[in-house]
């Protein structure tokens, strides 16, 4: 796990070391890297990354912590340059989430860390950032905002059409049918921007159960992992538990503003917490046993 966290820092700091050695103007909309060809999707593909180093860099001693430290401002700049709201939106929720799912021991430096970077955060952005992040709270130019929720209508009649699917990418070759002119893109289409309503038309019911249910399966799973710190998990798991549930956490609030379905980041994520849960459950079963053996040893003869 800790091999893969340190190719995904990798893979992050790259696209954020091309975004500072870039001339940006306006939003950055790409950096050449497949599957993030698009502002939204590669913030939110980055702030995973912003969280794994984080931990990283908490759980980890010696030259490793500085080389998950030196990563973050880049990647944190490369999401501030996306000016993605629904990345500004997952990086507000990550934080409290980060603080519930970090050991113990480690959320004095949590809050510390939240508050810091929250520093960095604001010495980074631009007026260009927060002109467009203001939109979410109705100022400004709002029409994006405007249009999601004006699509959502359609898309549920799409649905009643489909209760059974439409489906892959039936949302957006429906479109022209069932949304209104004047919230139709350049090209004449819509796509869906939620991940559950895109969902919800192309898979239909069946789709949208399994979908339900992957999110209940995930909330369920790092509750039970958080409890595994009464039973004597290490820090060390306990700060991948945190950072998996933070990349996880923050992909679920991106998807209510795109469609994240297959956005491999996520799938990622989603089996590094399934071998996660083996991993603890084993590691806390051997601690287990092993203070077992050592209360029914057999203590000394006297004299012997």
């Amino acid at each position: 796990m800790e091999g893969f966290f340190w190719a995904h820092i990798a893979g992050c700091f790259l696209f954020g070391w091309v975004a500072y050695t870039s001339h940006v103007t306006g939003r950055l909309e790409t950096v050449g890297g497949p599957g993030v060809d698009d502002a939204n999707l590669l913030a939110a593909h980055m702030i995973t990354g912003l969280g794994v180093a984080g931990f990283m860099f908490m759980g980890l001693k010696g030259h490793r912590r500085w080389a998950a430290f030196f990563p973050i401002p880049f990647i944190l700049n490369g999401i501030i340059l996306t000016q993605s709201r629904g990345a500004f939106l997952a990086l507000l929720a990550s934080a409290p989430v980060a603080w519930y799912l970090s050991p113990r021991t480690h959320r004095r430096f949590v809050l510390i860390a939240i508050v810091l970077g929250g520093v960095l955060f604001l010495s980074l952005s631009n007026e260009e950032f927060w002109e467009r992040t203001s939109t979410i709270f109705g100022a400004g130019d709002s029409q994006s905002q405007e249009t999601r929720v004006h699509i959502i209508g359609p898309q549920f009649q799409m649905f009643l059409d489909y209760p059974f699917g439409a489906g892959h990418r039936g949302n957006e070759f429906l479109s022209p049918k069932y949304i209104p002119e004047e919230f139709m893109s350049n090209a004449g289409r819509r796509s869906a921007h939620n991940t559950f309503m895109a969902v919800l038309v192309d898979q239909g019911l069946p789709g949208a159960l399994i979908l339900t249910g992957l999110y209940v399966w995930v909330g369920v799973s790092l509750r039970r992992l958080k409890r595994l710190d009464k039973q004597g998990l290490s820090t060390l798991l306990g700060d991948y538990r945190a950072a998996v549930g933070t990349a996880l956490v923050s992909c679920f609030v991106s998807g209510l503003f795109l469609n994240m379905l297959k956005t491999e980041v996520q799938i990622w994520f989603l089996a590094l917490l399934a071998s996660l849960i083996a991993r603890s459950e084993l590691a806390v079963a051997d601690r287990q046993t092993s203070a077992t053996a050592a209360t029914n040893r057999p203590a000394p003869i006297a004299g012997n």
